[in-house]
């Protein structure tokens, strides 16, 4: 009873509202706890992004990458890494992307070189991964080439539409 009445103590702050009326403390204290959502609180959310950058330094935490990511994985299903772990490339940027067993992805030429270099089997040089990586394990990454091709296109259709509103507006001052 009285570990209750600590924790409806602490909860009190967030709770109690300052008005003209008389608060019935008492039934504040019963009263069940409340399920807090705990990835709303900061303090939680600072504690886990300091874990994350021990094992993960530099790495976006998952749900924080940038907004390129974010595109890349919502239409492709999310990735296990961000960038190439040999050449350090992001995925975007990564001229033919190749992925292994595990769904990491690397440049090929890249992931070849090493694992021709380690006889033919290579440990995955992803940070903490285990498993072993084989030339006949890697597949073309067709969802990453797929949205490089998707963003192209878009940029284009961007500028092609930037070039139209240009040529309007000198229309419109040719017209005054």
């Amino acid at each position: 009873p009285s570990h209750s009445r600590c924790g409806a103590l602490t909860r009190l702050p967030e709770s109690y509202i300052c008005t003209s009326e008389v608060t019935d403390f008492e039934g504040k204290l019963q009263a069940p706890p409340r399920n807090l959502d705990i990835n709303q609180n900061e303090m939680v959310k600072k504690f886990e992004r300091e874990v994350w950058n021990v094992h993960h330094e530099g790495e976006p935490m998952p749900g924080e990458e940038d907004a390129e990511m974010l595109v890349i994985g919502s239409n492709t299903g999310d990735y296990r890494n961000t960038k190439c772990p040999l050449t350090g490339l992001d995925l975007p940027d990564i001229e033919d992307p190749v992925q292994d067993r595990e769904k990491i992805i690397y440049e090929r030429k890249a992931i070849e070189n090493y694992i021709r270099q380690k006889g033919g089997q290579a440990k995955c040089p992803h940070m903490g991964t285990v498993h072993s990586v084989r030339r006949d394990d890697l597949q073309p990454c067709t969802n990453l080439l797929r949205e490089r091709k998707r963003r192209q296109l878009a940029a284009s259709q961007g500028m092609q539409a930037n070039k139209r509103a240009k040529s309007e507006d000198v229309l419109d001052l040719n017209d005054d």
